[in-house]
């Protein structure tokens, strides 16, 4: 059979065409998939950081959450939690992408209930064994909706060691409430704390929801009395740098 020689200029053409469906396969900017979005949640107010690439995301319910890993957005819906990676996304993983809650999901109301969203303030700490002061200067920033500010706790070498139960925020819901859910916002996770619920700023009887050692956004199921103040009682500090510490962002909570 006699070879069939192409033309120059049909050559060009063929090798243009390889190289563009290369290039298309390895740069993927489609994003007429449902599931991909080029939203940037870091500009988004709809959007809670819940972890960096390989950490898991922690949250109850069903909620959305997005894999952003650089220029893309990849969005599914999880129960529970997910672990933050392109596997459970169905994406290629990046070391560098992170991974957001959906705001809004936090809100719904609990099936079979009237949960609605509480307004609660900041308003003190509470350090019993100690000298009743906690970095109070700061205490609004857990509550004034901006989640680049916090509240921090004072640094310890040794929290477990200096004779302390423990220390805390006291927010106030306004009038005494029967609270459903507390959550709780922070850029300093793996501390431990319990909330506890009382009359006023220096009594708190009652433990509402039960001790649990915090992701970037944990939420509290509350089981109690109605009370007008609930205190994040912390427990255990996470590490920071020499030091060990608590951060709370941001708080939240549900009736």
């Amino acid at each position: 059979m006699p070879l069939k020689l192409i033309s120059g200029k049909q050559l060009f053409a063929a090798t243009c065409a390889a190289v563009f469906a290369l290039l298309s396969s390895a740069c993927p900017q489609d994003f007429s998939s449902p599931d991909q979005t080029s939203e940037d949640p870091s500009t988004n107010g709809s959007w809670t950081l819940c972890a960096d690439q390989g950490d898991f995301c922690e949250f109850t319910s069903t909620r959305s959450v997005l894999y952003r890993d650089g220029y893309r957005s990849t969005v599914k819906t999880f129960t529970n939690g997910v672990h933050c990676d392109g596997l459970s996304f169905g994406v290629s993983s990046s070391e560098t992408a992170t991974c957001y809650v959906s705001v809004s999901a936090a809100s719904e109301p609990v099936a079979g209930s009237a949960s609605t969203p509480v307004a609660v303030t900041a308003v003190a700490t509470y350090d019993p064994q100690g000298d009743q002061s906690e970095n109070d200067s700061a205490v609004p920033n857990a509550t004034d909706g901006d989640e680049t500010t916090s509240w921090s706790t004072e640094g310890y070498d040794d929290f477990q060691t200096i004779g302390k139960d423990g220390v805390g925020l006291v927010v106030d819901a306004g009038a005494s409430r029967q609270l459903s859910q507390l959550t709780v916002t922070t850029d300093l996770p793996g501390w431990t704390a319990e909330i506890r619920a009382g009359g006023s700023t220096t009594s708190f009887p009652e433990a509402v929801g039960a001790a649990r050692t915090t992701a970037r956004s944990t939420t509290w199921e509350l089981d109690g009395q109605p009370a007008r103040y609930y205190l994040i009682w912390i427990t255990a500090m996470a590490p920071d740098g020499d030091r060990e510490r608590a951060h709370v962002n941001e708080v939240t909570a549900r009736g």
